[in-house]
């Protein structure tokens, strides 16, 4: 666990001077946002952020839902001293949420199940602590993250890109649309969806010209992307 805290430790100070994170976390709240308004879950008594890091995208949430209580769980220090001075609506909780699980309205899991070394066990935990779940998973198996990509233009896959503990951001796997669609449905159901491309963040010509012959969804088998569902717990 120590060696689990120094690194997002390190990599919490890597992001907080990440100039387009901002914009990145804004994004995964108008998704989040767009799920939760659609659905009339606009009135939250309690909500938590796992792996909040310093609260940007719950306190995102709080200026358009109404929310009485905000609780975000992070082990990076990093994270949890630079939000307590950011947001101090925000509870910071600086542990694991397995650790001491409380029982939320709902809860938001954005960017983490890729870095849990278990991630059946721990979203089952977390499905019986929490009546909804927001969660965002990145969509990484695609084309040009496949061994055969690089096998083509006859290069290896860089090290720091696959996947385990020595991933560039503490990826231990990666999801497909299918494969992140039936990993949550083994413990919620899920009410709604939303599957985006990424092309936003890393445009080019070639990528306009692809979507738009394409469609979306191949676009992302082909660059990846994100996919974000709203769910209710089986097990809560």
């Amino acid at each position: 666990m120590d060696k689990t805290r120094d690194f997002y430790d390190s990599w919490a100070t890597r992001q907080m001077h990440d100039k387009s994170r901002d914009t990145v976390l804004k994004w995964k709240a108008v998704n989040f946002l767009n799920l939760l308004l659609r659905n009339n879950l606009n009135q939250l008594d309690n909500v938590c952020e796992i792996g909040g890091a310093e609260g940007i995208l719950l306190n995102t949430l709080d200026h358009v839902i109404a929310i009485q209580s905000l609780s975000n769980y992070d082990i990076s220090s990093v994270f949890c001293e630079a939000g307590k001075k950011l947001f101090p609506k925000i509870h910071f909780n600086n542990y694991d949420f397995i650790d001491s699980p409380s029982y939320h309205d709902l809860a938001l899991l954005s960017d983490i199940t890729e870095h849990v070394e278990n991630d059946r066990e721990f979203l089952f935990s977390v499905s019986k602590h929490c009546k909804y779940l927001l969660i965002k998973i990145p969509i990484e198996k695609a084309f040009i993250n496949s061994a055969f990509f690089y096998a083509i233009r006859l290069k290896k896959k860089p090290e720091e890109l696959r996947y385990g503990i020595n991933h560039t951001n503490g990826h231990l796997r990666g999801y497909s649309i299918c494969h992140a669609s039936k990993f949550i449905s083994e413990y919620y159901q899920i009410l709604d969806h939303e599957i985006s491309d990424v092309a936003y963040f890393n445009p080019s010509k070639k990528k306009r010209i692809l979507k738009r012959i394409f469609g979306k969804r191949i676009f992302i088998l082909i660059y990846g992307g994100a996919y974000f569902a709203l769910c209710r717990s089986l097990n809560a």
